[in-house]
């Protein structure tokens, strides 16, 4: 029903013509739908879980991996300790023993350049479990992945803009994820 409205509200705001005259001191109602639309498309590509993870691209009804939740644990990078990063969703076709996970990090403001890791599709992650017990690569169904990785090479301050893409052997896109972790000095609260 929220989306009834959303959508309702769009067609509403795109249905006034720009070219009404806009009283001073107020944007113009162009921007205000730039921005409408960046926040709409934002909601849009939201995953539920306890991250700040998201969908790379709002075209993402093409994916191998249909996402159902992202848990991030602790929510906060915690300095010298490691995070996990847990995916549940349901696989459309069986993973490739060739596909390819490719991790973008980089501290958000940085002048430095960004780290880029590539591994086989099972190389960094912890566990890979199906309804018939651990397997990796994964077959159709569901799926529930999960990463782990050492917090060593940043600051408390930080802000670490991350992408997560897994890829078949003919690129075409498994699941990609965008999410910013806040990196904190241990001992801080989530």
């Amino acid at each position: 029903m929220m989306l009834h409205w959303i959508l309702l509200a769009v067609a509403l705001i795109l249905a006034v013509p720009s070219s009404q005259a806009q009283p001073s001191g107020q944007k113009p109602l162009s921007s205000i739908q730039e921005d409408f639309r960046a926040e709409l498309e934002d909601a849009q590509k939201s995953i539920p879980g306890n991250s700040t993870f998201k969908q790379c691209s709002l075209d993402f009804t093409n994916d191998i991996l249909d996402i159902n939740w992202v848990t991030l644990i602790p929510k906060k990078a915690h300095i010298g300790h490691g995070i996990q990063l847990m995916v549940n969703g349901t696989l459309t076709e069986d993973v490739s023993k060739n596909a390819t996970i490719r991790v973008h990090l980089a501290k958000k403001g940085s002048r430095f350049n960004p780290l880029e890791i590539k591994w086989k599709f099972c190389d960094p992650l912890e566990e890979v479990m199906q309804e018939d017990g651990p397997r990796c690569p994964p077959k159709k169904g569901g799926v529930e992945i999960t990463g782990h990785a050492f917090v060593w090479w940043v600051s408390a301050g930080d802000v670490i803009e991350t992408t997560i893409e897994a890829l078949t052997p003919t690129n075409t896109t498994i699941a990609c994820l965008y999410g910013e972790v806040d990196v904190v000095r241990q001992g801080e609260p989530d």
